[in-house]
């Protein structure tokens, strides 16, 4: 496939790694760490050095482009797969390379756009151009919806695909209202229309297959020709470190409070330290209960929460907590806010009473 295709490879490529060039000339004016991931509610939520943002992340997603360009050649079933359904491989992952690093960048030179705005165009956009495409996708074990009904027979695989090419081509349109939805409800919706992109075709496809077998039209026959071993195999792996490492991601990680003789560090797992002197601080509050806030930059688990926050009564705000509610410490730094807290209410209660000494 790369080789039948050199100029369009080298073209998707070079868009991949053209937020390299842009970080490049911007260098002096982005800070050491920049924001290096986005979370599942399109917050970021992660960071890195400088180097790996810049360098890095436009090389793993070309590694990433490149190897899908080689796998899906290697399929034996795309060798007369149509043309522009082809093109879906060549161009999303240069869409994605953009989206992500103008998010990147944006937090880096601190931008207060909602991250979910670019996402949601990118994604609304990638959907309409799926959509129109993937009904001329033909059997294949790499591109389309494959499931046991389609993969089976090659009459469901039409219906299905002239069906889903419908469903996303509506999402796409669905979408696009989405960027002006209140904040908190934003991601459900989204999230929301993205599940019937996958629901609803697949549904779609075992009624299609009862109708089938209740006619007696449905021959299972399996057209579509095994793919190497190396392929499984890499998939197996993919699969494997992904339900490893997310659930021990998700679960882990802690933050500890230094107190020492001039300044509180903050040192947490996943996330950078910080380091607070006690001058700076002009004032600290006690609060029973957490504030409540957006991420809109940091990292997020089912026990850690980090990283930038908005509320309505501190705006932007700076937060270090344990994902359960324990209470709160309320630091205000200037015109900033810091919210900190231990694993319970008693360890964020000690942890006022000692600051406030330290403050004094």
């Amino acid at each position: 496939m790369i080789k039948n295709n050199k100029l369009k490879t080298l073209i998707s490529s070079l868009i991949i790694l053209l937020p390299t060039l842009f970080g490049v000339i911007l260098w002096d004016k982005l800070p050491n760490e920049m924001v290096s991931h986005i979370g599942l509610s399109g917050e970021t939520d992660a960071m890195s050095p400088k180097a790996l943002c810049v360098f890095g992340i436009p090389l793993v997603l070309l590694a990433l482009h490149l190897f899908s360009l080689w796998i899906t050649g290697k399929d034996p079933n795309n060798k007369n797969q149509n043309k522009k359904a082809m093109g879906i491989v060549f161009w999303i992952l240069p869409a994605a390379s953009l989206f992500v690093s103008s998010v990147f960048y944006s937090a880096a030179l601190k931008s207060q756009l909602n991250p979910m705005v670019p996402l949601i165009g990118l994604l609304s956009f990638m959907f309409i151009f799926i959509g129109n495409y993937l009904p001329k996708c033909t059997q294949n074990s790499t591109l389309g919806i494959k499931i046991k009904w389609t993969l089976e027979n090659a009459e469901n695989w039409r219906a299905t695909h002239r069906f889903g090419g419908k469903v996303w081509f509506i999402c796409g349109f669905l979408l696009l209202p989405c960027i002006m939805l209140p904040e908190k409800a934003l991601p459900f919706i989204f999230f929301g229309i993205i599940l019937l992109t996958a629901v609803v075709p697949t549904v779609y496809s075992y009624i299609y297959y009862r109708k089938q077998l209740k006619d007696g039209n449905y021959t299972a026959k399996n057209v579509v020709a095994e793919m190497p071993k190396t392929y499984k195999i890499i998939t197996i792996v993919c699969l494997a470190a992904i339900v490893i490492f997310v659930p021990l991601i998700s679960n882990t990680g802690n933050i500890d409070f230094v107190l020492g003789e001039e300044a509180l560090t903050i040192e947490a797992d996943y996330y950078s330290d910080i380091t607070v002197s006690y001058d700076s601080i002009d004032d600290i509050e006690f609060r029973e209960v957490t504030v409540d806030g957006l991420r809109t930059g940091g990292f997020g688990s089912f026990r850690l929460l980090m990283g930038q926050f908005k509320n309505d009564e501190f705006g932007y705000y700076t937060r270090y907590t344990y994902y359960k509610d324990a209470g709160c410490v309320v630091l205000s730094i200037g015109e900033e806010k810091l919210v900190i807290a231990g694993k319970t209410l008693t360890e964020t209660k000690v942890l006022f009473d000692t600051l406030k000494e330290k403050i004094k």
